[in-house]
């Protein structure tokens, strides 16, 4: 507001008023140039619902060193027009000087976005015939835009000028683009559609959930959340540090509704502030999934329900694996339970830790009021299950020579686990043992106390000759001799 000390004379940037106005009688006239910041003049002229020339002028940015200029023209116009007299006397309050700011131009981003080479004389030339000073050699150049070019503010924008003086006609035609974030890899997550194809067609049901949540849900793990500086709601207050939470919302609603049956997945990203400030924020990549009430119903296949299991579950994330074929997966019991799940195992491909699964934890659901029975949990860390989906699938030809099977029956401590003994058997059965997997495991007191038999089941086959009991004794005595001395196991 323009005022003359007392009283409102006129709307700065906007409209003058009616005081203020020049008439017949007028003899005296007090001429103003000013220039007036855009914002300011846009949310003015919009919350009084005045849009004028004036408010269009300002609004998108004038010259703030032609005031001047305009003072001196328009004092020539009332000499001119009016025969109007001039009587000596400028006040030039400037406060806060406006600096136009330097740009830096380089040639490599000339070439990306022009898509053409463009000569340096011909750059040079235009830029200062648009009152740019130049300065820089022909890679790089510092430009400083004239104080009536407040639309010049990036890099880009004098590319743009550049461009358009060079003619977009002159600019060869291509099949290819290139652009800012030009990257060698055009799409980083293409795989997950394929991750997204094998969990559907086991049965999971894929959901998407907000990333915000409430300082209470964050604070159900041990992890450092990030806070949002200006929240819409409590509820929104913190991005999420898992995804876990918002599954069980999911499956809370889900049972509630008479849908207890479920098999959920997401995928998305999980914020850590591990450091003070934005540099201190961390993002992952990240995949889970749980499985709730029952696997399967009664019907003409099953006679009765199976419920959902932590096997069950293993063996969902097994097929998930071998099909997108990851290689050498193992599991491995944690000693330290990671904050989401309970009695959880890590899940390893290449000696790395590529997940985990197990039990969800009952301090969420109960954390979180939630109706949720026992529900069995998987998390994977994106980035890595696709980097080992990206090697090519190779194909062989079908071994025509026929299989050779054994069964080793070992007495085990009872804490010694099953896949590891597996894992042992499998690497020590030289090139021709192809599968070897647990088929029972016997308790009794006949065998000993805290003891248990295991049998495996094994699969040699050749891919040059028949194998004979020659060329499968010795891997055998082999595998016993390991697997006795490694884990204390005696043969039954």
């Amino acid at each position: 507001m323009i005022t003359n000390g007392k009283d409102p004379i006129a709307i700065a940037g906007v409209m003058g008023g009616l005081e203020s106005a020049v008439s017949e009688e007028t003899v005296i006239v007090l001429i103003e140039s000013a220039y007036f910041d855009p914002p300011t003049v846009r949310k003015g002229a919009k919350s009084l619902g005045i849009s004028t020339d004036a408010s269009k002028r300002f609004e998108r940015g004038a010259d703030p060193n032609g005031a001047e200029n305009a003072f001196w023209r328009v004092v020539d116009l009332v000499k001119e027009i009016a025969g109007g007299e001039w009587i000596p006397g400028v006040v030039d309050p400037y406060p806060k000087k406006i600096e136009q700011p330097v740009i830096t131009l380089t040639r490599k981003k000339l070439n990306l976005l022009s898509g053409c080479e463009i000569d340096n004389t011909f750059v040079v030339e235009s830029l200062s015939g648009l009152g740019c000073r130049v300065k820089g050699e022909s890679k790089k150049w510092s430009c400083t835009p004239p104080s009536w070019r407040p639309d010049i503010e990036r890099e880009v924008d004098l590319i743009e000028e550049v461009v358009r003086i060079f003619g977009y006609d002159n600019v060869p035609s291509k099949y290819h683009y290139n652009g800012i974030m030009e990257t060698h890899e055009p799409d980083p997550h293409h795989g997950l559609s394929r991750i997204i194809s094998i969990l559907t067609g086991l049965g999971f049901t894929q959901v998407f959930n907000n990333s915000l949540q409430s300082a209470k849900i964050v604070s159900l793990l041990d992890i450092k959340p990030v806070k949002v500086m200006n929240p819409l709601s409590d509820t929104m207050s913190h991005l999420r540090t898992s995804l876990i939470q918002g599954l069980l919302e999911t499956a809370d609603y889900n049972v509630k509704n008479g849908a207890a049956d479920l098999m959920l997945f997401e995928w998305g990203n999980v914020f850590e502030q591990e450091k003070p400030g934005f540099e201190g924020i961390v993002e992952k990549f990240h995949l889970y999934g749980l499985i709730h009430g029952s696997h399967t119903q009664p019907s003409v296949y099953h006679k009765s329900a199976r419920p959902t299991s932590f096997l069950v579950l293993k063996g969902l994330i097994s097929t998930l694996l071998s099909r997108l074929k990851i290689p050498d997966v193992s599991f491995s019991v944690e000693d330290d339970n990671v904050s989401d799940f309970k009695n959880s195992y890590s899940v390893i491909s290449g000696g790395k830790i590529i997940g985990q699964i197990g039990d969800v934890s009952p301090k969420l659901s109960s954390g979180m009021n939630l109706d949720v029975g026992p529900a069995f949990g998987f998390q994977f860390d994106m980035n890595q299950i696709l980097s080992l989906t990206e090697g090519k699938i190779k194909f062989q030809s079908i071994v025509t020579y026929p299989v050779v099977q054994r069964d080793l029956n070992f007495v085990l401590d009872e804490d010694v686990q099953v896949g590891k003994v597996s894992s042992t058997i499998q690497k020590n059965g030289k090139n021709v043992l192809k599968k070897a997997e647990p088929i029972n495991i016997f308790r009794n007191e006949s065998i000993g106390k805290n003891k248990k038999a295991v049998a495996f089941n094994l699969v040699f086959q050749s891919a040059t000759k028949t194998l004979e009991d020659k060329d499968v004794n010795p891997v055998i005595d082999e595998i016993i001799r390991v697997v006795s001395k490694k884990y204390g196991a005696k043969l039954r």
